[in-house]
């Protein structure tokens, strides 16, 4: 994007602006796999926090963790990285596979302590955001698309898996008894 300064001569894009004018890219010899979850990740910081430092201090307050536990450190400075690209750089983020890389780092923390922040009790917590019409679930910066994808992944590996047990299987029994 083009630099934009303030009437102080500081180089500054606000992250509200910025992020209304980047659009998803897809690119075929992307080297990570999966859907593109950049903008989404974006527009959920927008939406529940506003930057990506405040996202990053709600989350801290919803998971009730340590501000020095390691993976908090690193959500704070893989957001802290997000916030200077798109705000100071001033860089369309969602074209780039590096950033791509950072927004999955940051659901999979997000999807780690998931748990802490819904629990065991969360059946309530699901009912009322399916009444209030929430567009997912998880209240979290967890895009859905890749949340599916991973699990149609895993259940592709389960069932190569469960294949490969039921042909030793086959074999063992197969095999003469002494």
């Amino acid at each position: 994007m083009s630099i934009l300064y303030e009437n102080t001569g500081e180089r500054l894009r606000r992250f509200e602006d910025a992020i209304q004018f980047m659009e998803s890219f897809t690119f075929p010899d992307s080297p990570v796999r999966g859907p593109v979850t950049s903008l989404w990740c974006l527009k959920f910081i927008r939406q529940n926090g506003g930057t990506p430092s405040v996202w990053h201090q709600r989350w801290l307050v919803l998971t009730k963790l340590q501000a020095n536990d390691p993976f908090v450190v690193f959500h704070e400075m893989l957001l802290k990285s997000v916030e200077l690209a798109v705000t100071y750089d001033q860089l369309c983020v969602t074209a780039l596979a590096s950033f791509e890389y950072q927004f999955r780092q940051i659901q999979m923390i997000e999807e780690k302590y998931k748990d802490k922040v819904f629990g065991a009790a969360s059946e309530q917590g699901l009912e009322a955001q399916l009444f209030s019409g929430a567009t997912h679930r998880s209240g979290l910066c967890i895009c859905p698309a890749l949340a599916e994808w991973i699990a149609s992944e895993l259940k592709g590996e389960a069932a190569i898996l469960k294949e490969r047990r039921k042909a030793r299987e086959e074999r063992t029994l197969a095999k003469p008894t002494k």
